[in-house]
């Protein structure tokens, strides 16, 4: 039986800042290997035999981001559904659903949060076979964690009857306090939930009809969206009576109240990397970023420290800590209080600026990163995908000046073309109509210096495009 992955890819990851952000979530980013947690999830729903290609729900912000980390890996068969605005699974696995069943009645649906650390692969693609007779037969399973510690940010499983590896649910217990949290530890019986499940459209349809507002708000998006370069643009789910339920979770709407759920302990080791401390604790990753990717820490006395960066840092006569370095920001805090790290954000006055937008930002025709930025000028990277070309355009407010770092450029401006090679640098204009294009099989990696009053990203007028956004 065909099984269809949905991958849910609008996590904000914003625990795992400075190196999470808006931009680039956590799930975009490499903690272990060389592939992003997201292309890891990808890589592991293909290896299960008979799944078909991916369904994604992103936010529209990351669109090109996904699009490229899919080419990186040779993923050419997918659909990616854009959410405006991020939403609790509810809506986005309601919503995926119904974009499947476009293509098939009823089908075995396996919904994978992207941003987890999964380290057996064949493991879980064995305990997801084990677990399709159980969804053929139109029951709910869902995947569970033995718990290693005394934790009180996930949700927990109380085990029920077991059958064959499985063990019916006897109730699903959101994020307890830690009181309670220790209570299940000691008691036992209890499992973490990875928020993985297996079920079958006609089951999870049966069931999610009863919530109308949910329903109607699914179909009304479907109904509407617009196809866009290969992407399914979904329209911001409406308020229905004044009613927003774009919040709820598939926990607490559906999984917490129906009948005949299955959950199958997880052979795998497994991590949601939800915060530093977590990360620190995957001894494949703790290895990987203190030592063998930068080789820049030196410790002297220090005990227990977990440090990410690509500059030298030395720590003397401290323990228990967590550092991470970025290009533009630096967290330093103790491994027992990383689950508030998104509280600095919420908490972060107007007078400090916080960078939690990240970057670098995707465009269909590549990327751009800001490499310094002030009141009246901007210096950016350009990196341009082969056969692409910037749509053709105009500054009101901002002059720009390109040096080709390497490859080869065809450079419009004006009515004028121009072939810049590696080195070779031409001035733009405050209002002049331009456009970069790149005709070979390379990559083209451009220096742009910005200089004007006014220098965000809106201040452009577009004339052709060949991505449809003029």
């Amino acid at each position: 039986m065909i099984i269809y992955p949905i991958i849910l890819s609008g996590g904000s990851g914003s625990r795992l800042w400075p190196l999470s952000t808006k931009s680039s979530p956590k799930q975009y980013h490499s903690l272990y290997g060389n592939n992003s947690m997201f292309q890891e999830t990808i890589i592991r729903s293909m290896l299960i035999p008979n799944a078909a290609p991916p369904t994604i729900v992103c936010n529209e912000i990351h669109r090109f981001l996904v699009k490229e980390q899919l080419n990186e890996i040779n993923v050419k068969k997918y659909d990616i559904l854009l959410e405006q605005q991020g939403k609790n699974t509810a809506l986005a696995i309601t919503t995926a659903i119904l974009h499947i069943k476009k293509k098939i009645e009823n089908a075995i649906v396996l919904v994978l949060p992207a941003d987890h650390f999964i380290e057996d692969k064949n493991s879980f693609s064995e305990d997801v076979l084990s677990a399709v007779q159980y969804a053929a037969a139109d029951k709910f399973v869902t995947f569970g964690i033995a718990p290693e510690e005394i934790n009180k940010n996930y949700g927990y499983i109380k085990k029920g009857k077991e059958i064959e590896s499985f063990f019916y649910v006897e109730k699903f217990i959101e994020k307890p306090s830690l009181s309670l949290a220790e209570k299940f530890f000691e008691e036992g019986g209890y499992l973490w939930n990875s928020g993985i499940f297996l079920f079958s459209i006609k089951r999870y349809l049966s069931e999610i009809r009863l919530h109308k507002l949910i329903f109607e708000q699914a179909i009304s998006a479907i109904n509407d969206a617009s196809n866009d370069l290969n992407f399914w643009r979904l329209p911001d789910y409406k308020n229905i009576n004044g009613n927003d339920v774009s919040k709820l979770s598939i926990d607490y709407l559906l999984l917490e109240n129906t009948k005949n759920i299955l959950v199958r302990p997880l052979k795998s080791l497994w991590s949601d990397l939800g915060t530093w401390k977590s990360i620190s604790n995957l001894p494949l990753i703790n290895n990987k970023i203190n030592k063998s990717e930068y080789d820049s820490l030196y410790s002297l006395d220090s005990r227990d420290c977990f440090v990410s960066s690509k500059k030298i840092v030395a720590t003397i006569g401290v323990e228990n800590l967590v550092i991470v370095d970025t290009s533009d920001a630096l967290l330093i805090a103790n491994k027992d209080k990383t689950d508030l790290v998104s509280e600095i954000q919420k908490n972060t006055t107007n007078d400090i600026k916080l960078n939690i937008e990240g970057q670098r930002t995707y465009r269909p025709w590549g990327w751009f990163e800001v490499i310094y930025s002030d009141s009246t000028y901007k210096v950016k990277k350009l990196h341009i995908f082969p056969k692409s070309r910037l749509s053709l355009q105009s500054h009101k407010q901002r002059a720009e000046n390109w040096t080709i770092v390497s490859g080869v450029a065809q450079v419009t401006k004006n009515d004028k073309t121009f072939q810049l090679n590696e080195g070779e640098s031409i001035f733009i204009p405050k209002g002049s109509k331009h456009s970069i294009e790149n005709k070979t099989q390379k990559y083209i990696d451009i220096i742009e210096v910005q200089t004007g009053s006014y220098l965000e990203e809106d201040d452009i007028v577009r004339y052709e495009d060949l991505y449809g956004r003029v």
